[in-house]
This record gives C-alpha cells, structure tokens and sequence, in this order.
C-alpha cells in the first residue's frame, strides 16, 4: 500500500533519524503508485472498442464518484452522467 510504503517513511525520517532508509521507502511509494497509474490506463484503453471487453470496465464504474461521458467516433457526447 502506497499509504503504508509512506507513513514508514515518515517514521523512518521523523523518528529514527534515517533519512536514507525513508528515501527507500519514498521511492517504492512512489514506484507503486506510478504501476498503479499505468495498469488504470491500460485497463482504460483495453476496455473499450468492439470486443474489447468493455463491459469488464464499467463493471468497475460506481456512477455516484465518477464521471461518466460517452463520446462517439465523430467526437459528438452522446450521455454524460453529470
């Protein structure tokens, strides 16, 4: 966990005076959070088109906290939740 990866940095930093060791830890929070940021952008780019399993992708949507827009290949907004 991202937050986890952190908050022992801040330890680490803070309390035991290492900051090398916090620097480590900064570094595969930041590493973590980067693989997270690639695999969401691949899931959003494999998800859509015919066949391309987009109906697995909007499983994960909860309508609630994110916004959905629907955009067709002309470019012309066909439904937006928002």
């Amino acid at each position: 966990s991202v937050k986890l990866l952190r908050a022992y940095g801040r330890f680490l930093e803070d309390i035991q005076n290492d900051p090398w060791g916090a620097a480590r830890y900064f570094a595969e929070a930041d590493r973590v959070e980067e693989d997270a940021d690639v695999a969401a952008g691949e899931a959003l780019l494999s998800g859509g088109g015919e066949g391309g399993g987009g109906d697995n992708m909007l499983a994960h949507v909860d309508e609630r906290s994110n916004a959905v827009c629907v955009i067709n290949a002309q470019g012309i907004i066909q439904m937006a939740n928002r």
